[in-house]
């Protein structure tokens, strides 16, 4: 994953945060440390499309085939990959919480 901005100051983001979220809206994630081969990974992805389009399985049947199919061709890894960002994003929300509670919203 390509880093576009990287921010140190969580108060300082949590200030962004409101602004973006009184215009538009915004996207925040910490990666994991943990990196997968991205050849294996593509390659799992397409096996995984191609088996899904063999049985048939379409619309919100889809994501949960993948994602099982990834877990399975990679031995697990997707599956702590995505276990790490799931708790890597989940701290990096609470901590811009606690950050909001010093922003001076009536200065905005």
């Amino acid at each position: 994953m390509r880093t576009i901005c990287s921010i140190g100051s969580k108060r300082f983001l949590s200030r962004l945060h409101c602004d973006a979220i009184l215009v538009s809206g915004s996207k925040t994630l910490r990666p994991p440390r943990i990196a997968l081969d991205r050849s294996e990974v593509e390659s799992a992805i397409a096996e995984a499309l191609t088996a899904a389009e063999r049985l048939q399985i379409r619309g919100k049947a889809v994501t949960p085939f993948l994602l099982s199919h990834l877990t399975a061709a990679t031995q697990g890894k997707t599956l702590s990959v995505n276990k790490a960002l799931l708790v890597n994003n989940a701290s990096l929300a609470a901590e811009i919480a606690l950050a909001f509670q010093h922003v001076d919203y009536n200065a905005i």
